[in-house]
């Protein structure tokens, strides 16, 4: 029996930067006393939009490069014995229909309750029909405490707003 693969040349794929506006705020300021303590943050981001065709990416979408795709993230606070990191953002997937983006937030939603469960997401993708491996690690640990899963629009960055 043969199998069949679907491979995809770099000349038909383009680099895609999620451009985004993220601003710390200090909520607790380390202890000068001790020796290992750090300060405890919260981090506010904004989506701005995207850039296609960029040397350093975030993602790889297939040409031709769409006016808008949705971004999938997971808000989640982490951290040691030492200090926190609260509201960090995961980016998970960016894909070009609604509907796949809502299959992965409402499989992500479905198991962040599951405690000490760090298997990878097979998510299937009603409009693309395809299956995306979603890996959860990131907001999965004794320190790691999920927020939430968004889906944004995003359309193509303009640095220069009327």
């Amino acid at each position: 029996m043969k199998k069949s693969t679907k491979t995809t040349k770099v000349s038909d794929t383009v680099n895609i930067t999620i451009i985004k506006e993220s601003h710390q705020t200090i909520t607790r300021h380390a202890d000068p006393d001790e020796t290992w303590d750090g300060n405890d943050t919260e981090t506010d981001t904004e989506i701005k939009g995207f850039q296609a065709g960029t040397q350093y990416f975030d993602f790889v979408v297939q040409k031709p490069v769409k006016d808008t795709y949705y971004l999938v993230s997971v808000y989640y606070d982490t951290g040691d014995s030492f200090h926190r990191d609260d509201n960090v953002m995961e980016m998970v997937s960016l894909v070009e229909n609604h509907s796949d983006a809502m299959a992965i937030h409402n499989a992500i939603e479905k198991n962040s309750t599951k405690e000490n469960d760090y298997t990878t997401l097979k998510v299937k993708l009603p409009i693309a029909g395809t299956t995306e491996e979603i890996y959860t690690g990131a907001w999965r640990g004794y320190f790691e405490h999920y927020r939430c899963c968004e889906v944004n629009m995003v359309s193509t960055f303009c640095p220069y707003e009327a």
